[in-house]
């Protein structure tokens, strides 16, 4: 019997993998940790360069084969693309244009990554598209800190918290409470009467390695999400309701998310002063001086942040911890690319919230697919208030954002139809066959 071969069966696979890659994960396995922990694999800077360029070919393969459906997607909202356009224009005033250069190319990927996945998989199955990644990240990171502690371990100030297959501990942390926005999803999509296995495994794996991380923010998060997905579970139809829990829910995570490192890590402050928030605050106050400096175009897309040998040379003196990103995703956006880029970045933010508050809204959809655009708005948004994702700033919180910005926005500009993904196919003629009550459960 002939077995004939489907590339297409691949495909989750090889989008896994360069989501992965593309989010930094196994990059400390070639390079080693921030905090001085050595690689566990040869070829160093040089290997893990070719594992990345693999994974940006791999993204460009699977666009081009579904080319038209990319480019279907790519109209249906064009702040995105806008915000491309205008980091790679950046190269024109950017301090280091080569670095730009490169970041701007990376972020175009990003992009066409995000694309690609919102004409491939509907809510459903980009949910367990995502849960899949994330219980992969999560037993390799197991797998790593319990067999090659000296690799899956930090050391130093953060002693015994684990890393994984990241470079750092908060990274592991930030990437695990994902989880805590899929799984909720899984649960609320599974076929009726069928036990949410695969919900129940994203939840606790990722639940677990975020506590062996210790990462106190990120648990902050994961917190405030489990607390608002019953929220919109019981709210789901009344936006102005769930706008409101939302927000408040936003609100006290982030402020236990700047106020953790005050009272939980006060004993560190003499070797880790970056812990405390009076440390980010003064940060912040030094990095405003430099925005002042160029307000409209900011210092160029990832330019900014040279070691000390660039613009950021009086942050390096006045703070020997060594920052390297502003802790804060609206200041680093406001560093990168000024006034001109952040009000590009932050209206597109705001018509993606009244897109996810009118999504929680419907009753037309499930559970579902009207809850998910909240809560990963508010996992994105909070993971900007001590970090720096906005935007390009992280590539994997890119790659989500512009796919979720695509699902939620369902016109298309340049074509008069947008894709349907086959699973969106066969999940719509499946609830052609339901009740209207309980496609809505």
């Amino acid at each position: 019997m002939t077995v004939r071969f489907r590339p297409r069966r691949l495909e989750p696979w090889l989008a896994g993998a360069a989501l992965l890659v593309l989010g930094r994960a196994f990059a400390s396995l070639f390079v080693g940790a921030k905090d001085g922990t050595p690689a566990l694999l040869p070829g160093g800077d040089a290997a893990w360069l070719v594992v990345q360029l693999a994974a940006l070919a791999t993204v460009l393969a699977l666009a081009a084969s579904r080319a038209r459906g990319v480019a279907r997607v790519l109209t249906r909202d064009v702040g995105p693309l806008a915000l491309v356009l205008f980091a790679v224009a950046s190269m024109a005033w950017s301090v280091a244009p080569w670095a730009t250069a490169r970041e701007g190319a990376v972020m175009a990927a990003g992009l066409l990554f995000g694309a690609y996945l919102a004409s491939t998989f509907d809510v459903p199955s980009l949910a367990r598209f995502l849960g899949g990644v994330l219980i992969v990240a999560a037993v390799a990171s197991a797998v790593v800190a319990v067999a090659v502690p000296g690799v899956g371990v930090a050391t130093g100030s953060h002693a015994g918290s684990w890393t994984g297959v990241f470079d750092h501990k908060n990274t592991l942390g930030m990437v695990m409470s994902l989880g805590l926005v899929v799984a909720p999803v899984l649960w609320w999509a599974r076929p009726p009467g069928r036990m949410p296995w695969l919900a129940l495994a994203v939840g606790a794996s990722t639940l677990g390695v975020l506590a062996a991380s210790r990462s106190k923010t990120t648990l902050a998060i994961a917190v405030a999400l489990l607390v608002l997905a019953p929220a919109i579970a019981r709210l789901r139809g009344r936006a102005l309701e769930s706008a409101t829990v939302a927000a408040l829910v936003a609100l006290i995570a982030a402020v236990v998310i700047a106020a953790t490192p005050l009272y939980a890590e006060a004993a560190l402050e003499e070797i880790n002063p970056r812990g405390t928030i009076q440390e980010r605050l003064r940060l912040w106050s030094a990095l405003a001086g430099d925005v002042s400096a160029r307000p409209w175009t900011g210092y160029g897309l990832d330019a900014y942040w040279q070691n000390g040998g660039g613009p950021d040379a009086d942050v390096a003196r006045a703070f020997p911890w060594g920052p390297n990103h502003a802790h804060n995703g609206p200041i680093e956006l406001l560093l990168e690319l000024g006034w001109l880029g952040a009000a590009l970045a932050f209206a597109h933010l705001l018509l993606f919230v009244a897109r996810a508050l009118r999504s929680v809204r419907s009753t037309r959809t499930s559970l579902a697919e009207a809850a998910w655009p909240l809560l990963f708005l508010t996992w994105y948004l909070l993971s900007n208030v001590t970090y720096s994702n906005f935007a390009g700033q992280s590539t994997l919180h890119w790659i989500l954002y512009a796919t979720v910005a695509f699902q939620v926005s369902r016109r298309s500009l340049l074509f008069r139809r947008a894709p349907v993904a086959p699973e969106a196919k066969a999940l719509d003629e499946r609830r052609s066959t339901r009740p209207a009550t309980e496609a809505g459960a």
